[in-house]
């Protein structure tokens, strides 16, 4: 081997590690994990396939153990377009929710059209239970987000009126495990709200991650997490 061909493989080796060690410690957005599932961020979710104006679950606050330099969360996301590049979400957090937050936190995240970030509404208490809806139930391109009947923030797009429902639990790769959550009273908005029945699909959980539906061939009613599965 020449020297200048020892010195070109050193070259490419350091810049092989610098690629992964930049891949390893920049945020994947969600749009990216959407179709691997498992990069930096994981999932085990489900969502409903035809575009409504609205979604809304109840989840049970879970335990949720995550370090700040990553994070854990139940969301509760309207996503707009098939790229899953924009999107509305709800739910309960913890780690690095735009700060770090050591505590279960009400969250909300959008992005649309480029303009969005994270906010926070205070924190819950495990093992009781949050109703999250996010709609444009009078479809004026203002998307709503709720806590129950209150409102927590609001979106405006000039692009979207309406979009397809999703919920699960997300967390990055560095993350640690997340508690089982339960998700139920999944809804959509279509005049009214209406219970997922139909047209669902369930994209396969990364390896780690469990998803057990509860109710037959029904689809609003169901557990999400890490860890072993649970009996509904």
């Amino acid at each position: 081997m020449t020297l200048a061909k020892h010195q070109t493989k050193t070259v490419i080796t350091a810049l092989s590690i610098m690629i992964l060690t930049i891949s390893m410690i920049t945020p994947n957005l969600a749009e990216n994990a959407y179709a691997t599932h498992c990069t930096s961020h994981c999932y085990a979710h489900a969502y409903r396939t035809t575009y409504n104006d609205g979604n809304k679950v109840t989840i049970i606050v879970p335990s949720i153990s995550s370090p700040c330099t990553s994070f854990a969360v139940t969301p509760n996301w309207v996503v707009f377009n098939s790229a899953a590049t924009d999107w509305v979400e709800v739910g309960i957090g913890k780690g690095a929710l735009g700060s770090c937050y050591a505590s279960e936190t009400i969250y909300t995240y959008g992005k649309i059209n480029g303009v969005g970030g994270w906010g926070t509404h205070g924190t819950a208490t495990v093992g009781s239970s949050i109703t999250f809806s996010a709609d444009d139930s009078t479809t004026d391109q203002t998307w709503v987000i709720k806590q129950g009947t209150s409102t927590l923030r609001t979106f405006s797009s000039t692009t979207y009126s309406t979009g397809y429902g999703d919920t699960g639990v997300e967390i990055t790769a560095d993350s640690n495990t997340i508690a089982s959550t339960d998700i139920s009273n999944i809804s959509y908005y279509s005049g009214g709200w209406n219970l997922w029945l139909g047209s669902v699909s369930f994209p396969t959980p990364s390896t780690g991650m469990w998803r057990v539906v509860c109710t037959s061939q029904n689809y609003y009613h169901m557990h999400a997490g890490t860890g072993s599965t649970v009996i509904c």
